[in-house]
């Protein structure tokens, strides 16, 4: 196995999707070579690229195995290794979080984009997610809405305003996450939308975007793919 230097290491991406990387288990996989230099750091003992490859094996990609359950991934890696494993998902996510623009605007997505799908895309269950914003648009307030199983997620148009007026919002936008991939939108997800517009509008809160992640982002209300 290559050993990356910290420098190569920090300037990889954790989100690395299992379909668009190299063959898991090849030596020249970036994503074998990361977390097998994250695992040399977190002190794994024996061949860490080979226990980089049984992880990407299993899990199918890198953020879903730094996404995976403490429970999950002590199968395999010691106590210490996990905690490692979680301090660097925490720390990538709030490098996410620094992205966002002080004033989110829609018309200039791709950091607020990045967040969501890094929030939603490798949940096994279906989630939903809700941004909360002010009358400046500035970010107040990041929430799971929902969860439900793999193809559903109750929640009611009344729950999500009772979460706005918490807020005090001005606005809001809302994603949900597709476990399946399925970027089409079912005609629950249209319905809840129109409704929740059209609730939200009646009280000056502005519904800007619901957004699907799967296999890439969607717009509902633009009705069309983001990424």
């Amino acid at each position: 196995m290559t050993t990356l230097t910290f420098d190569d290491f920090a300037a990889n991406r954790f989100e690395t999707n299992g379909r668009d990387a190299a063959t898991v288990g090849s030596d020249d996989s970036a994503a074998v070579r990361v977390l097998g230099t994250l695992l040399s750091y977190a002190g794994v003992s024996g061949d860490a690229g080979e226990m980089a490859a049984r992880l990407l094996g299993r899990f199918g990609s890198l953020g879903a195995v730094l996404r995976a359950t403490p429970g999950d991934l002590k199968r395999d890696l010691p106590t210490a290794a996990v905690a490692v494993m979680k301090a660097t998902l925490a720390v990538h996510r709030a490098t996410l979080r620094e992205r966002l623009p002080e004033r989110v605007r829609i018309d200039s997505p791709d950091a607020l984009m990045d967040f969501l799908a890094d929030e939603l895309r490798y949940r096994k269950d279906e989630a939903v997610l809700g941004l909360f914003l002010d009358a400046d648009l500035r970010l107040v307030a990041v929430e799971v809405l929902a969860v439900g199983t793999v193809d559903r997620c109750p929640l009611t148009v009344r729950e999500v305003v009772g979460r706005c007026m918490e807020h005090q919002a001005a606005a809001m936008i809302m994603a949900h996450n597709h476990p399946s991939g399925r970027l089409s939108p079912s005609d629950i997800d249209e319905v809840m939308t129109r409704k929740l517009q059209s609730t939200l509008a009646a009280l000056d809160i502005d519904l800007l975007e619901h957004v699907i992640v799967g296999d890439g982002v969607y717009s509902i209300m633009q009705q069309q793919v983001l990424r």
